[in-house]
């Protein structure tokens, strides 16, 4: 990712470290350096400014004329280090912090046929006011390959990292090459808010979702699907409340491979007439506190009670306005398995698909069961889930425009 690093992508790092990736690397072999002199000059080397004192870009190849004085890299070029009895020390050091830094690696040698100087790798977490040791000193005399050293810094505020030449004969030189570290991303977070939108087949009326169970809608969630034990509950119902339904959040490294067992959180919260999904208060997103998550980007899977359940086709991140944003309505694309999972509305809109009366994730002969014994009955919630255009009576509507359109559909919400 930070082959081709830039200032600007480094200013980002900066002003917007809860952005970052799980982990990224920044990585310097020196090839786009051009310092020639051991004068102290700064240096851009793959778009962070270092400052090399008593240090320059070495590119002397060995030669048969002067077979004593060369640099030893892989490439074309290599930092050159030398260490100082007095006056102007060896010192290559950043100029800015990083947003933590997890583990750093280089490659060192001897410069040539010198004698060459103990080097010392330090950090500092307040922007170079004071260094701290990291791993022991190296000793680069007889080295005569390109050996490699690496020490776990494990620092995730600001941190910036030098190295010194410490001790050995006065003059004598080293080189250094293929430097990296890699940044750590923000901490998984414990919480996240989500603005999703969906549909429910049964209560579509070509603009938007009925209302009509908003005053039989209990003030307690009804769900307890794959162990949700939130008890959420409402003070009152909210104007233009559809129904309760819960959202789940899952970790995975696929689509497939988000089963039950990789859920991180979930919340219940009311479907509203337009789609949206709020919490109990009608108005605000959706909550939901994490257990277990190692990352920040999930499936988004949304259950309903007599709908077959749907989930992101791709994990949701944070966006700009600091929400997990989807839309389920829009773009069939968005589910897991598009159109085979989704029912497809009369104006091109998608919903979850109706006729799951026993919630098992199935519409089959067990919700035609349901219906039969349903059927002409007094509506009661969640205890007559037949009713499966929620407009309050279990009738042969819901048996011929849902449950037998949408039979032998599925949920393509992994499980097992």
């Amino acid at each position: 990712m930070f082959r081709n690093f830039t200032i600007a992508a480094f200013l980002l790092l900066l002003w917007a470290p809860f952005h970052l990736p799980a982990q990224s690397t920044y990585s310097t072999d020196f090839e786009d350096g051009s310092k020639s002199s051991y004068t102290s000059g700064t240096e851009t080397l793959n778009g962070i400014s270092w400052t090399l004192s008593q240090a320059l870009i070495g590119d002397s190849p060995p030669s048969i004329d002067d077979g004593f004085v060369f640099d030893r890299y892989n490439g074309s070029k290599a930092l050159r280090i030398r260490y100082r009895s007095s006056g102007e020390q060896g010192v290559v050091s950043m100029n800015a912090d990083v947003p933590g830094i997890a583990r750093i690696s280089f490659k060192y040698a001897r410069f040539g046929t010198d004698a060459s100087p103990v080097l010392r790798v330090e950090y500092s977490t307040n922007s170079g006011g004071s260094w701290i040791q990291a791993g022991s000193d190296i000793t680069t005399a007889g080295v005569t390959t390109l050996t490699e050293w690496s020490h776990d810094l494990n620092i995730t505020g600001n941190v910036r990292i030098r190295i010194r030449a410490i001790s050995g004969t006065n003059s004598r030189r080293a080189n250094i090459d293929d430097l990296a570290f890699t940044i750590p991303g923000p901490p998984a977070p414990t919480s996240v808010t989500v603005d999703a939108t969906a549909f429910i087949e049964g209560a579509y009326n070509g603009t938007g979702l009925n209302t009509t169970l908003n005053a039989n809608i209990p003030t307690g969630q009804p769900y307890s699907i794959n162990g949700h034990s939130a008890g959420e509950t409402a003070g009152s119902i909210p104007a233009g409340a559809v129904d309760w339904v819960l959202v789940e959040l899952r970790e995975a490294t696929s689509a497939a491979a988000a089963l039950k067992s990789t859920k991180v959180g979930s919340a219940a919260g009311f479907l509203m007439d337009d789609g949206s999904i709020k919490a109990t208060d009608g108005t605000g997103n959706l909550t939901i506190s994490l257990t277990g998550n190692t990352g920040s980007e999930f499936f988004v899977v949304v259950y309903h009670r007599n709908h077959l359940a749907i989930m992101s086709a791709n994990p949701v991140a944070e966006g700009a306005g600091g929400t997990y944003d989807i839309d389920f309505t829009t773009l069939s694309a968005t589910t897991y398995q598009t159109t085979s999972a989704l029912t497809t509305l009369s104006t091109g809109k998608f919903a979850m698909p109706a006729g799951d009366a026993d919630g098992d994730g199935d519409v089959d002969a067990s919700d035609l069961t349901t219906w039969r014994a349903q059927n002409g009955g007094t509506f009661t919630y969640n205890s007559t889930n037949g009713d499966f255009n929620l407009d309050g009576v279990i009738n042969a509507v819901d048996r011929n425009e849902f449950q037998q359109k949408n039979k032998s559909k599925t949920s393509k919400v992994p499980t097992t």
